[in-house]
């Protein structure tokens, strides 16, 4: 299974899923008072797409994903 996200992982950032990580960012904002003081830990993280745009409004951000590709 993992060997099929290494493969999809070089078309994985489609504008539908970036449209979608945009709006889960703005969720997450609205209820988690994001800071410098915060170390995140994004498991699953994909390609990062989440991740990427907090990273500067955190003090340190960690991606782990499976997928080596990912």
């Amino acid at each position: 299974m993992m060997e099929d996200f290494d493969k999809k992982s070089a078309e994985w950032d489609t504008p539908q899923r970036m449209k979608l990580a945009a709006i889960l960012y703005g969720k997450i904002s609205e209820v988690v008072p994001l800071n410098r003081s915060m170390s995140v830990l994004e498991y699953g993280c994909g390609t990062g797409l989440l991740g990427l745009q907090m990273a500067d409004r955190v003090g340190c951000i960690d991606f782990v994903d499976t997928s080596e590709g990912m």
